[in-house]
């Protein structure tokens, strides 16, 4: 929604609607006309949600199933079941508000569901992470997905390596509130040899440093093996409703 009082003027970036362009702002600043200044408010409608998926890795809670080394096993819970449920869970807390909910994945460079309301759009949410697998080894991004201006963007990744991290926190610089969901299932150690547990420590220290480096740079983070995961994305929801907007 375009309403709500007014936040600050700021440059002009892709997605924001040219009918929110502050002429006199950008006479003032820009007076040879190279950069346009739009006006932001604190929206009080409906919130523009998107999902964004890493389905480039699906592994389980043995380290071995990260190299492939190992099939994870039957009855275990992969990072993608988890990533599922979580964004299933955030979809809901948002269509079931009135909001506008669209679905991207870090691991095709198509758009994967562009944003609408109400029960249809959950049904074609709940579709759309239904068929996410990963697909081979993607080139990494050249830039993140572009979003509308004023984004609220759930991230949902094992953050096992730069990608999702780098993308989350370009969504952050851009002024986009931005929520890291940490999909991770709890690691099975007990059955590491020296060799393993040593690297396994490794990868999660860098890992641990990712996450520390994006809480820093004001990402919110949630990991979604914890108790209260559900109740906070209930309260991240019901936050959203006075947010910076920008006027789609």
């Amino acid at each position: 929604g375009d309403g709500g009082d007014l936040r600050d003027v700021h440059p002009w970036q892709p997605g924001d609607s040219l009918r929110r362009v502050d002429w006199r702002a950008t006479a003032r600043r820009s007076p040879r006309g190279e950069e346009l200044y739009t006006r932001r408010t604190f929206a009080l409608a409906e919130a523009h949600v998107t999902l964004v998926v890493d389905s480039r890795d699906d592994v389980g809670p043995d380290p071995a199933t990260w190299s492939g080394a190992r099939s994870v096993r039957p009855d275990d819970a992969t990072s993608l079941d988890v990533a599922r449920s979580a964004a299933a869970t955030v979809a809901q807390a948002y269509l079931g508000a009135g909001d506008r909910v669209g679905l991207e994945d870090l691991g095709v460079r198509r758009r994967t569901l562009r944003a609408g309301a109400g029960r249809r759009q959950l049904d074609r949410v709940l579709h759309g992470l239904a068929v996410l697998r990963p697909q081979g080894d993607p080139a990494p991004r050249v830039r993140a997905p572009q979003l509308p201006s004023g984004t609220l963007v759930w991230v949902f990744s094992t953050f096992l390596d730069p990608e999702a991290a780098l993308a989350a926190a370009r969504w952050r610089r851009s002024g986009h509130r931005v929520v890291a969901v940490d999909v991770l299932p709890a690691v099975r150690r007990r059955h590491l040899d020296t060799r393993a547990a040593l690297a396994l420590r490794l990868v999660t220290l860098e890992r641990d440093d990712r996450l520390a480096d994006l809480t820093a740079a004001g990402v919110e983070l949630v990991r979604w093996t914890d108790d209260d995961a559900a109740a906070r994305v209930q309260l991240l929801a019901r936050r959203s409703h006075r947010r910076p907007g920008g006027g789609r």
